[in-house]
């Protein structure tokens, strides 16, 4: 594997068809990732698209510019090939049926007839030469875009982008940079300055709305003099910084509002573990008609109404009757505190699943562990 800007350039120099993919459910720091990534390809002349397995696209994100890239189906990356040796005999007549759950194929030959030993089966080219994978863990959150074409992605070159330690580094070149906020801030600092002339207000637009999403609008602690740097430069490209925060934080649909009222009206804080915590029940969904995308934009409303809250709980239960819990923290390693209960995610933000207990003792159990790995720790880090 190699890790270096110069890599990630250079295999995008040499490849003419590109594959944009990211985890399944994406946030809004890996969707501004892919299209700030498509924008730049698309004006280096590079045939990319981007499929994703997220259900649907946010509606706080619907200002961003090319969202319409995110919208293509996931299909197979190559074609299975069924061939017939016809050096001897042409063919007359083709026709095919499906019966029984199988594809039937009817060839009539002009003179003589065929035979089996005829007939061969192969696998066509993959659509794509090189793949770019961001702000992905492991290659299996991909979901359905990894698992139904497995083969793809361990017989083509794939580009691993990230910013967080917990990146498995796979892929055969990778550029994970820890200290950046986000994967954003990565594509910035792999493209510009050195390549200005491709920054334009709507790449500087999608680029901070990965950054402001990410950091809390600037509140989160891994701020540095760099990031703000490069905040002041996409401003200086015409960022509508104005319109990002009105979208992100301002403009909640009714259901989403009749949900978070709920939500809030069960906030629980305990003020020695500083931890603040809620659930969401299967009949809070229906009656609000907001959907489960719509719980991890409440981190901010709860660390508004908890300003002394250090990590947030969020336990609720998934249409197909599964409980599912969001851990958030500035200040813990979230993987840590829940490790015994498979968490998947970042140390800032995990998810764990559940489907034996209720909700209300699943979230008791999460809350458990949270406290007991608390107190495992040293005081001076508590």
């Amino acid at each position: 594997m190699l890790n270096s800007p110069e890599q990630v350039l250079l295999s995008i120099k040499n490849s003419n068809k590109i594959l944009l993919t990211a985890k399944k459910n994406a946030d809004t720091d890996t969707i501004a990732s892919l299209l700030s990534l498509y924008i730049i390809l698309k004006k280096l002349r590079k045939d990319a698209q981007i499929i994703l397995d997220t259900p649907k696209i946010p509606l706080r994100l619907k200002f961003l510019p090319n969202l319409d890239a995110l919208l293509t189906p996931i299909v197979p990356m190559n074609k299975f090939i069924i061939s017939l040796d016809i050096t001897q005999n042409k063919i007359d007549e083709f026709t095919y049926d499906i019966a029984e759950n199988r594809l039937n194929i009817y060839l009539t030959p002009k003179n003589g007839s065929f035979d089996k030993s005829m007939v061969s089966c192969s696998s066509g080219n993959f659509k794509y030469d090189l793949a770019i994978v961001v702000d992905t863990q492991d290659i299996e959150h991909l979901g359905s875009v990894f698992e139904n074409n497995t083969e793809f992605f361990y017989k083509t070159p794939v580009i691993n982008i990230d910013h967080v330690a917990e990146n498995t580094r796979f892929g055969q070149v990778h550029h994970i940079d820890l200290t950046a906020t986000s994967t954003t801030e990565v594509i910035y600092d792999l493209f510009f300055p050195k390549n200005d002339n491709l920054l334009d207000e709507p790449m500087a637009t999608t680029l901070l709305t990965g950054i402001i999403a990410k950091t809390k609008s600037f509140k989160t602690p891994q701020i540095t003099p760099k990031t703000l740097n490069m905040v002041s430069q996409l401003l200086g490209f015409g960022a509508r910084r104005d319109d990002i925060i009105q979208n992100l934080y301002r403009t909640k649909s009714l259901e989403t509002l009749k949900l978070w009222g709920k939500v809030l009206l069960g906030l629980q804080y305990d003020n020695n573990l500083k931890l603040a915590w809620t659930r969401i029940e299967r009949a809070d969904f229906e009656n609000s008609g907001a959907g489960e995308e719509t719980l991890e934009e409440m981190i901010e409303e709860i660390l508004n109404c908890s300003p002394q809250a250090q990590i947030i709980h969020l336990a609720w239960q998934k249409q197909e009757g599964k409980n599912k819990s969001l851990v958030y923290s500035d200040y813990f390693n979230t993987l840590d505190l829940t490790k015994p209960l498979g968490p998947k995610g970042t140390k800032q933000t995990c998810y764990i699943e559940n489907e034996t207990e209720t909700l209300s003792v699943w979230m008791d159990k999460v809350n458990a562990k949270i406290k007991q790995s608390l107190e495992a720790l040293p005081a001076k880090n508590r």
